[in-house]
């Protein structure tokens, strides 16, 4: 990873202790996530993101979604064993093997419907469990925030998250729809499932950001020759991504 020293930066522990990282973040993850927002998009459209058409090969698309899951799973404790001696890495780590089940676990739930002919509406299920994942990564990811608070780039980009995770829960509350408007139940159901729709979506985005200010390396690209972490960081993308080639 650029450990490059940046000048009156208070981040020296939190690089250091970011080189055991080797899982996307940055430009890379950043990247990664809006690719990953953009197929469960589609998918809940029962659509192909590369010909707007129906999803033709169900089967196949479950095959890979199961490659990707066990794989990305498996980088994943992998990471966390190199980061061991960091109790906020660690459960970063928990998150993002979350991240990469709900994905994989999304489209295998989703394509294995379309085989038998019914309705994907059982690809929820598999994201109703990231959530759960997301708030065990912001404790880790918290405490990274906390450790590096005296950089100003921490600061701006803790800042930026808040306005857009709050700018997008709003526009996927009207997404969704108003069913019976001025119903507080139904009110508090659909801004529930706005706040949702808006932690799942910006929470790994976020989390690209501050971890490549810890790490000072906002591209996200490995440098050096540690082929360990380009393996894994490779590996890891593709794992997640897996699912945006359903055809």
């Amino acid at each position: 990873m650029n450990t490059t020293a940046v000048a009156h930066s208070p981040l020296g522990a939190l690089h250091e202790q970011m080189q055991c990282f080797a899982l996307p973040f940055g430009v890379i993850g950043f990247v990664m996530h809006l690719l990953a927002n953009w197929m469960l998009f589609y998918l809940i459209c029962d659509e192909s993101i590369w010909r707007g058409d129906t999803i033709k090969y169900p089967l196949m698309n479950f095959s890979m979604g199961s490659m990707g899951l066990l794989g990305g799973l498996g980088i994943s404790i992998y990471n966390a064993i190199r980061c061991r001696d960091s109790w906020p890495l660690i459960l970063i780590s928990v998150w993002k093997a979350g991240f990469v089940i709900a994905t994989n676990g999304a489209s295998m739930l989703a394509n294995w419907a379309l085989s038998k002919g019914e309705d994907n509406a059982n690809a929820v299920f598999a994201l109703l469990m990231y959530p759960t994942t997301i708030i065990i990564g912001l404790v880790g990811l918290g405490a990274i925030a906390r450790e590096g608070w005296e950089d100003y780039r921490m600061k701006i980009v803790c800042a930026l998250s808040i306005v857009t995770f709050t700018t997008l829960t709003i526009g996927m509350r009207f997404f969704i729809g108003r069913e019976n408007p001025g119903k507080l139940s139904e009110e508090f159901g659909e801004w529930t499932v706005g706040l949702l729709m808006g932690i799942t979506m910006m929470s790994g985005m976020a989390c690209d950001w501050i971890l490549a200010v810890a790490a000072n390396n906002l591209d996200g690209v490995p440098s050096g020759r540690d082929m360990e972490v380009i393996a894994s960081f490779v590996f890891y993308f593709v794992a997640a991504l897996i699912p945006v080639g359903n055809g």
